[in-house]
């Protein structure tokens, strides 16, 4: 009978390891939680294609899969780029999770088509909420009083197809649209920024605009996504699921008492 050799098996043994335990340990330890439903389902490879333009260590979270605070794993950030239906269950979940010093960056119509109830209650989480597409691509002002002072003039003079946001009581107006009554365009608060476009839609912005207000976004809490450039983005690996709070580490396979 045909043996495998000690050393081919044991070399076998340790890449199996290492590619399982790479795959759950990237879950575990990403930064970024990035959500996706049919809301950007039609966009999701622009959405892919920026992230991985910068490098960012990022997780998905399935939206059908979100049930509780669990499902968003241990990440530090949550992006919700344009989810429009966020259901009742999913909000409690939201509220639990930034009571426990979770942030949150949501963009476009996040929110919009959620029931009465549940978009006051996103609207009081994420700082502001959704009301109306601008007619035209304009550009924004950015205030005085503003945390984000290290954006290029590109993140600013560039025409964006945005919408109107509603700042909740005790937000702050971060950017205005450089319109009639000045409407809010960025909104933050301590732990949550809203920014008012779809992001990752090549229709609406451009990449570089888009990753100039995610970089600025993550460093105000404390992420840093690295030096943008002009280059191609990278191919897209595997991306790992964000939902490790109901995963074990994979198991071990048991190795046969003789090797000869």
């Amino acid at each position: 009978m045909l043996t495998m050799p000690k050393k081919l098996l044991f070399s076998f043994f340790f890449l199996f390891l290492l590619s399982h335990h790479t795959r759950w340990a990237s879950a575990q330890m990403a930064r970024l939680g990035v959500v996706k439903s049919s809301d950007n389902a039609g966009i999701w490879e622009s959405i892919v294609g920026r992230l991985t333009a910068i490098g960012l260590d990022y997780c998905l979270i399935d939206s059908d899969r979100w049930q509780t605070v669990n499902d968003l794993g241990n990440i530090q950030v949550l992006l919700l780029p344009n989810v429009s239906q966020i259901q009742g269950y999913q909000s409690e979940s939201l509220a639990n999770w930034l009571a426990q010093g979770g942030k949150v960056i949501a963009t476009g119509p996040t929110g919009e088509l959620s029931t009465p109830d549940v978009k006051k209650q996103l609207q009081g989480l994420l700082g502001a909420s959704w009301q109306f597409p601008n007619s035209q691509a304009i550009s924004l002002k950015l205030n005085d009083n503003t945390e984000f002072v290290n954006l290029s003039v590109d993140g600013l003079t560039t025409p964006v197809s945005g919408g109107v946001l509603l700042p909740k009581l005790g937000a702050k107006t971060v950017a205005t649209w450089v319109s009639q009554g000045k409407p809010a365009a960025i909104v933050s608060t301590n732990q949550t920024t809203f920014l008012g476009w779809r992001w990752g839609a090549n229709a609406v912005a451009t990449p570089s605009f888009d990753l100039l207000w995610l970089q600025a976004s993550l460093n105000r809490y404390g992420i840093n996504a690295g030096t943008l450039n002009n280059q191609r983005p990278l191919q897209p690996t595997t991306i790992p699921t964000c939902n490790a709070g109901h995963q074990e580490p994979p198991t071990t396979p048991i190795l046969p008492m003789s090797l000869n």
